[in-house]
């Protein structure tokens, strides 16, 4: 399967997030339904993944992302699924539905770790670490109840597309 329309292919398949690796070899790419799609240089499919809401997910509420680091690609379904990719040969290292309503912002720190800021199952705001490769999101001792993503430990971090 490819990619083909006129204008900006992407756009036109409807993906809510897409994120390419600086040398254009990977594209990382999230819709509402749940499909997850790796693609080559050439737009061709290298791995695909359709996670429909399962037991422990979210509302379906469609909030996809997609962002990528190093040689990972990670992409959230439905606000709180996250599928981690290997990028140099499409296999999911990882399947893990977070204890959370939505993962929202994201920051990648200068060491590589990934944050969110999430929203609890009670709705209240905290920020929280996806251990990757694994895909495990684990409490940042101290930072319940932030609203956004700040400086963690005087790590600077930028934040992915999406």
């Amino acid at each position: 399967m490819s990619v083909h329309a006129d204008g900006d292919p992407w756009d036109a398949c409807g993906f809510q997030a897409k994120v390419t690796n600086p040398d254009g070899s990977r594209t990382l790419t999230v819709t509402a339904t749940g499909l997850v799609q790796l693609w080559d240089s050439d737009n061709r499919e290298v791995s695909r993944l359709l996670w429909n809401d399962e037991r422990g997910g979210a509302s379906g509420y469609p909030n996809g992302r997609a962002l990528l680091v190093g040689n990972l690609g990670v992409a959230i379904v439905h606000s709180n699924q996250i599928i981690v990719f290997d990028l140099s040969d499409g296999r999911v290292l990882s399947k893990t539905i977070a204890d959370a309503m939505t993962l929202d912002e994201f920051r990648i720190a200068t060491s590589g770790r990934l944050f969110v800021a999430i929203k609890t199952r009670d709705w209240s705001r905290a920020i929280r670490e996806i251990v990757l490769p694994s895909g495990e999101v684990r409490e940042v001792p101290g930072t319940n109840g932030w609203t956004q993503l700040v400086s963690l430990s005087g790590q600077s971090g930028e934040s992915p597309q999406d």
